[in-house]
């Protein structure tokens, strides 16, 4: 199983620094943009998301609360928002943040709306009763829906940012447990650190590129 702790000890004790925290922490930063990029450009072209990629927050909480983003300041305006901030997404062409946002049960997911459509959401007879959400500033807002636990799943920029949610008691993630990647990426990955970031930070290195067998 291809953990994130796994990805970045190997790359670490190629380099003999398998005990230096610090370097392991920035490491990991590493793999999480390089990750990103990739699997940004590689959607793009083709599309296709495989199932690695994507995380999930089984069960989050929502408020009903002001819609003013004014803090203090009551617009009269109520809103089912999440409690918690939800990580952002990696950004893709399309602009469609999360590939579902719905019930808990996976059975109704919602459309998503941008903020700048929200003036416009309501004036359409047929739409304006449809349940939406919009993402903004790392909120998830519902739009003619009274639930108050939803289902999130997405392809995150930072798939670590998942332990701050807990489902069933158990976190959504941890450095341990299978990193949202591809066997394929994962190599890449660990190849460009090795022969571009380690290189650079290592001007006086042999210029031997590095391959990872498997």
């Amino acid at each position: 199983m291809t953990t994130l702790n796994k990805i970045v000890y190997d790359i670490a004790h190629s380099q003999g620094k398998e005990d230096d925290e610090s370097y392991l922490e920035r490491l990991k930063f590493r793999v999480h943009q390089y990750r990103a990029t990739i699997i940004r450009r590689d959607l793009d072209r083709n599309r296709f998301t495989p199932t690695q990629y994507i995380q999930t927050i089984g069960c989050l909480d929502m408020a009903f609360i002001d819609a003013s983003s004014c803090a203090g300041v009551e617009v009269g305006c109520k809103v089912f928002r999440s409690v918690k901030r939800v990580p952002y997404p990696i950004r893709f062409k399309d602009k469609v943040p999360f590939y579902y946002v719905g019930t808990i049960d996976g059975k109704k997911g919602y459309s998503p709306i941008t903020v700048s459509e929200l003036h416009y959401f309501g004036s359409n007879k047929y739409t304006a009763s449809v349940p939406r959400y919009y993402y903004d500033d790392g909120y998830i807002y519902l739009l003619n829906s009274l639930s108050i636990k939803i289902q999130v799943k997405g392809v995150f920029e930072y798939p670590s940012d998942l332990s701050a949610f807990n489902t069933d008691d158990s976190i959504c993630y941890s450095d341990d447990d299978k990193y949202p990647i591809s066997i394929d990426l994962a190599r890449n990955i660990t190849e460009a650190i090795l022969n571009f970031d380690i290189t650079k930070e290592n001007p006086n290195r042999d210029n031997t590129e590095v391959t990872i067998d498997g």
